[in-house]
């Protein structure tokens, strides 16, 4: 699950100055929608993990 993926720190800049945060790591993760019920919500994953 994605709980149990590890988080990559990436540093952001922001208006506050540059921070480091944890992102989770797009490359090894796959989306795949079964039947058409769920291509809303994969179109939606796939907006918010644009590298899955």
């Amino acid at each position: 699950m994605l709980e149990d993926l590890n988080l990559q720190p990436k540093e952001v800049e922001l208006w506050g100055g540059r921070y480091t945060f944890g992102f989770l790591p797009e490359s090894e993760i796959v989306v795949i929608a079964i039947l058409r019920a769920p291509l809303p919500m994969f179109e939606g994953m796939m907006e918010v993990l644009k590298d899955a």
